[in-house]
């Protein structure tokens, strides 16, 4: 070691000005500033923390060991000068330690293998880690930072399960995409918009083999006291092109899938991927992983399987996209890709997949998944891919209810069960109408329920494939009022959906009325002239496609008479 050293008993510190390591050099308690040039071709042990500085070079070919945090405010900081040369190890028993600084901090290789599994690494900037990335011990946090893998070497994860080292427990050691109070981040992703690739962890050239992204939501253990768990991905790129990934996961449920005290049937991992590729299009395998939970070791207060009630043997992994309409989802698996893991032991690794050949589209196609968004784990249950059946209505007909519905690409379609419920839960069927399969885009259907009750109607449609396998819609309301205002007319549906409603009236004296819609302030934002025969009749009406959500007045006038009500606008 040759270095020109000060050390600072007031501030108990030592300042490198230039230091050429060859050998092996111990710094134990001291903090170690930068201001110089710092080469490293042997070993150096760091026991409390670097800074390096604004006007430092550093250049690390041999093995850095690091017990403490690391500040780098060096822009010209490089990786090394061989492509495997160069190691940053964090180790020891410090936590939390944090990777800060004005400038990102990459290294050729990084090791993580602190004293304990649940030691952290916070960051609080961009790490790169170049050739090859080996997780042993303890959790790196992300924040609203990138961890980038190039992928030129080998990434190593402890356990002995799929794409895993074989050293340790699963659990051991995983990069979390969260804050340093274990608050997942979410880069602007939401149930309407796509993570900005700007957070998370970052595989860059993935390629046609497994690749295992070691991530998780959090390093909060699932259970208080229990161990800290991760949420892994596997991608298989078959695209042709090597692609990168940058993944965030996310606790939570990916909607239209909550089985307990609502109107779906199917219980979910109340865990999100969201992923965003650097090709607008891919052709790729999925898998999504998670731990094995049980109702009696785990009470509902844990925050990853929706317990109790979640089917271990049937696990399907399901995407969607980033569109409100048909509740979204394009992928659910089906056939060989519904995976049985009802043999795996509690507290094991397992996963749901979706496999080029296996698992069709919406559309059909079982080319894989070929658009990346936001993804989860399910039981099948209530999801169907509903651009397969879509624009799911139920209308009043004087006084039956018309249930329609649209199915786009018919495969392997049997029939349709038209079913409906009092309380959006108990469902019964009304009756069944063929499947057509006559190779058509778009096929339309309806079915008349003829003896609606009384209130409030639900109505889903189970959709019966070739193999009896079945799956639902989303859920439709219409309320059935039986009684007119004191005017002699009523509104219907209220609150009113995609702005059509239809007005009817009843024991009025028969003439041209005019019916005139206000805001509540006072503002008229539609005016129409009908001709009632008398009698009960019905009259279809349309809002201008600008009229806002909220509350309106709707009055019905001619020479001697006035009426008002008032509804909901959706």
């Amino acid at each position: 070691m040759q270095a020109i050293l000060f050390f600072s008993k007031t501030y108990r510190r030592l300042l490198l000005v230039a230091a050429f390591s060859a050998g092996s050099l111990n710094m134990l308690p001291a903090q170690v500033y930068n201001r110089g040039n710092m080469y490293i071709s042997g070993n150096v042990y760091v026991m409390g923390n670097i800074q390096n500085a604004n006007v430092a070079n550093y250049l690390n070919n041999g093995n850095f060991y690091l017990d403490g945090s690391f500040t780098n405010d060096q822009a010209a900081m490089v990786y090394g000068t061989g492509t495997s040369s160069g190691t940053l190890i964090l180790r020891g028993s410090t936590t939390p330690v944090s990777l800060t600084g004005t400038q990102p901090i990459r290294q050729n290789n990084l090791t993580l293998n602190k004293t304990t599994t649940t030691s952290l690494v916070n960051m609080g900037v961009s790490v790169t880690a170049r050739n090859n990335l080996t997780l042993q011990r303890g959790i790196i946090t992300t924040g609203t930072n990138l961890f980038t893998y190039e992928n030129i070497g080998t990434i190593s994860m402890p356990g002995t399960g799929l794409g895993q080292s074989g050293s340790g427990a699963y659990t051991d050691s995983y990069i979390a995409t969260c804050d340093a109070a274990g608050t997942p981040v979410t880069d602007g992703a939401s149930a309407t918009t796509p993570n900005a690739g700007t957070q998370g962890f970052k595989m860059l050239n993935v390629t046609a083999v497994n690749t295992y992204f070691p991530i998780g939501a959090t390093y909060i253990p699932v259970l208080t006291g229990g161990t800290p768990s991760p949420n892994r991905m596997m991608i298989n790129n078959q695209y042709g092109t090597p692609t990168d990934y940058t993944v965030i996961v996310n606790i939570g449920d990916i909607g239209k899938t909550v089985a307990t005290g609502g109107i779906y049937t199917t219980y979910h991992v109340n865990r999100i991927w969201y992923v965003k590729s650097s090709v607008v299009n891919g052709r790729a395998n999925m898998r999504l992983f998670f731990t094995k939970r049980t109702t009696g070791s785990y009470p509902s207060t844990q925050n990853e399987v929706e317990l109790p009630g979640f089917d271990y043997s049937i696990c399907a992994l399901v995407e969607k996209n980033y569109e409100p309409l048909n509740n979204g989802f394009i992928r659910l698996s089906s056939g060989a890709d519904l995976i049985n893991n009802i043999g795996a032991g509690t507290e094991t690794e397992i996963y749901g997949q979706y496999t080029i050949g296996v698992s069709p589209d919406a559309g059909g196609a079982t080319g894989g998944i070929d658009t990346f968004y936001r993804f989860s784990v399910v039981n099948p249950g209530s999801i169907i891919l509903p651009v397969t059946v879509t624009d799911l209505k139920a209308a009043l007909n004087g006084t039956k209810v018309e249930v329609t519905w649209t199915s786009l690409d018919e495969v392997n379609i049997d029939r349709y069960t038209v079913e409906r419920a009092a309380d959006a839960v108990h469902f019964n069927p009304l009756g069944d109408v063929k499947a057509r399969n006559n190779g058509q885009q778009e096929n339309k259907y309806a079915f008349t329920d003829a003896a609606p009750r009384p209130g409030a109607n639900y109505y889903r449609v189970k959709v019966w494939d070739n193999s009896g396998r079945s799956n639902y819609t989303n859920v439709v309301k219409i309320n059935i009022d039986n009684s007119f205002n004191n005017s002699g007319f009523r509104i219907f549906p209220n609150p009113v959906r995609q702005k059509q409603f239809t007005l009817q009236m009843q024991k009025l004296d028969a003439g041209k009325y005019t019916v005139i819609v206000t805001a509540i302030n006072g503002q008229r934002v539609m005016e129409t002239t009908i001709d009632y025969a008398g009698g009960l009749q019905n009259f279809s009406l349309k809002l201008p496609a600008g009229t806002a959500a909220g509350t309106y007045h709707i009055l019905l006038r001619n020479g001697n008479y006035n009426g008002k009500t008032m509804v909901v606008v959706e």
